[in-house]
């Protein structure tokens, strides 16, 4: 049962992690700047990424101390 506990948090994880990328990713333009609609737009994204940024490597490390 651990290690399917762990499985899923390495999973949620690692989903996260991509999902973040991506979205960082699909922001930039052809010329290496982020676009946002607004200063607002940038603010709200950069809080709750880092948020999330967070939660993914805690979930990814409580998966891999639960692996052992």
């Amino acid at each position: 049962m651990k290690l399917l506990y762990s499985f899923v948090l390495l999973l949620t994880g690692g989903c996260l992690a991509f999902w973040i990328k991506k979205r960082r990713f699909n922001r930039i333009n052809r010329y290496g700047g982020k676009e946002f609609k607004s200063f607002g737009d940038k603010v709200v994204a950069g809080s709750i990424e880092k948020v999330l940024w967070w939660a993914a490597l805690i979930c990814i490390f409580l998966g891999a101390i639960l692996a052992l």
